[in-house]
């Protein structure tokens, strides 16, 4: 999910239901109803994909996922406008994932891509690459002593601090992480906080403006004792 500030809705897109089924619908929610939304053409039914709103041009952006009836990922890139989904063609894209996150950056207006896996197999690539789509191509970046190869962890542009934050994630070696990050566009840079949460993947992260700070809930710890979350911290 993410929200459309133009519109003033939440946009949900895919996921899969209680009984195993993928789905491809489009729901919006704007504070008190749900309301389905069927534009003709539509990206492919899909899990653990990611999306951001890309206020500079009115966009939410969605990218990669798992494609339905198999353990990979995939590699497209799909903005909707609030009525219609049209998918993108880059001459270059990340490669294919699942699992990753995505977040907007509202001052260089660029769309965040960091990490995930390539499939959901324990053999398969985990990612610790950096990509930026500006609204017509994918840029790669190259940082060295960045978080790492992870997958499930989530990330937020906070707009006090300037800079796209990410937390946690499960390693590719490891269970599951709690550093933080801070991303300026060309680096990363890790932060040291003197209370953090524990480590977790899959989550929920997002900014919120009123008090502007980062705020997290739940997720599951792959740790010595862990298990599904239910907890709630902010970031100041």
């Amino acid at each position: 999910m993410t929200y459309d500030l133009a519109r003033q809705v939440i946009v949900l897109f895919g996921g899969q239901d209680s009984a195993g089924k993928v789905h491809n619908d489009t729901w919006t929610w704007d504070g008190r109803n749900w309301k389905e939304q069927n534009p003709d053409i539509k990206p492919a039914p899909r899990t653990n994909s990611a999306m951001a709103y890309d206020g500079s041009r009115g966009v939410t952006v969605l990218f990669g996922g798992q494609r339905d009836g198999t353990n990979v990922g995939m590699a497209d890139t799909w903005e909707w406008n609030g009525k219609a989904w049209a998918q993108r063609f880059p001459a270059v894209s990340p490669p294919a994932r699942l699992f990753h996150a995505m977040a907007f950056d509202t001052v260089r207006n660029r769309t965040v891509v960091y990490g995930g896996r390539s499939d959901i197999y324990t053999t398969g690539t985990v990612f610790g690459d950096t990509w930026e789509w500006d609204g017509r191509n994918w840029l790669s970046f190259t940082s060295v002593g960045g978080p790492g190869p992870r997958a499930g962890h989530r990330m937020a542009y906070d707009r006090l601090l300037g800079s796209t934050v990410l937390f946690g994630g499960e390693g590719a070696t490891a269970g599951s992480l709690n550093d933080t990050w801070h991303w300026d566009g060309a680096t990363w840079t890790q932060a040291f906080p003197t209370t953090e949460p524990v480590g977790r993947d899959v989550f929920g992260m997002d900014y919120e403006v009123a008090q502007a700070q980062i705020l997290i809930f739940g997720g599951y710890a792959n740790l010595p004792g862990g298990g599904y979350l239910g907890d709630t911290w902010e970031g100041a």
